[in-house]
């Protein structure tokens, strides 16, 4: 008869245990989600001067350096200058 009385207190307790279980281990959650989130916030600001850094060398690079139509345009250029010196030494043999 004493089995019957203790296992209400028992199935009680592990109850108990349960619940305070499950709160310690959201709380450990909770404490990693906010850990992850400060990362996430500092990963983001050093994106964001990856990202002007990025930015600002693309500028140097356009300014600095030809593009493929100025490229065209000087080779277009330089034929037509040889071009026409051709006709004007042929000019000059005659």
């Amino acid at each position: 008869m004493e089995a019957v009385n203790w296992l209400p207190i028992i199935a009680a307790g592990a109850s108990v245990v349960a619940v305070v279980k499950f709160w310690v281990e959201l709380g450990k959650l909770w404490r990693q989600v906010e850990d992850t989130g400060v990362t996430v916030a500092a990963q983001a600001g050093k994106f964001a001067l990856l990202q002007a850094d990025v930015s600002d060398h693309k500028v140097e690079v356009a300014r600095n350096y030809a593009t493929n139509a100025d490229v065209e345009r000087a080779i277009d250029r330089v034929e037509r200058a040889i071009e026409r010196l051709g006709d004007a030494l042929r000019a000059e043999k005659r």
